[in-house]
């Protein structure tokens, strides 16, 4: 049996945190957990071991230089930031895809594969 791939959630808005973690589980995805910051994923991240992580969220400075000293890992953006603003610290965080907001909730599903091809 194929191994499920694995998703750590980072939402802060609990309803939407509960939408699209019912969303990635029917589309066949292994959600690990579910934090509302990222700075509440390290154990998470240490204990659960996913390969990627959602993150809805403004990426600022700040931020890109904690996820790229502690985390390490492929990122699925959820925001409502231009694309450009947040490509700008690509030099810093493996993007696989940004999902702009607002989205239907049935359109996570197509940005997720992809960005689970452009992983492996």
């Amino acid at each position: 049996m194929k191994q499920k791939n694995k998703i750590l959630l980072i939402e802060p808005d609990p309803k939407l945190s509960f939408e699209i973690s019912i969303a990635l589980k029917n589309f066949g995805y292994e959600l690990t957990d579910t934090v509302p910051y990222i700075f509440n994923a390290i154990r998470s991240i240490d204990t659960n071991k996913p390969d990627v992580i959602m993150i809805d969220g403004v990426i600022t400075s700040q931020l890109a230089d904690f996820i790229s000293s502690y985390v390490k890992l492929p990122l699925i953006i959820i925001s409502s930031q231009f694309e450009k603003e947040i490509y700008k610290y690509s030099d810093k965080l493996r993007i696989l895809t940004i999902i702009q907001k607002p989205y239907n909730i049935n359109e996570i599903k197509i940005p997720v594969a992809i960005a689970f091809n452009k992983l492996y």
